[in-house]
C-alpha cells in the first residue's frame, strides 16, 4: 500500500500502483478503515504479491542499491 501527497509522493504512488505490486490509497491521511481494506485486499490477493516478486527480480537484475547508488554518483 502507498499513500501520500507531498513532494513526489503521488508520482510514486501511481508508478508502484501501474507494476501491480501497491494499492494506492490516493490521500495523504487516510482513514483507518481505508487502512483496513487495503491490508485485506494486499494480503488476500495473490496478484500483489505475484507484482511485488516480478519487480523485486527486476531490481535484483538490474543490479540493485549497489548499482543505482553507482549511477547517482
Amino acid at each position: 500500500m502507498t499513500a501520500g501527497a507531498g513532494e513526489d509522493k503521488p508520482e510514486v504512488c501511481a508508478r508502484l500502483r501501474r507494476t501491480g505490486a501497491s494499492l494506492d490509497l490516493g490521500t495523504a491521511h487516510p482513514q483507518p478503515t481505508a487502512i483496513r481494506a487495503a491490508v485485506q485486499e494486499v494480503l488476500t490477493d495473490p496478484s500483489y504479491r505475484a507484482a511485488a516478486q516480478a519487480l523485486a527480480a527486476q531490481m535484483v537484475a538490474a543490479g540493485g542499491a549497489a548499482e543505482a547508488a553507482r549511477r547517482i554518483n
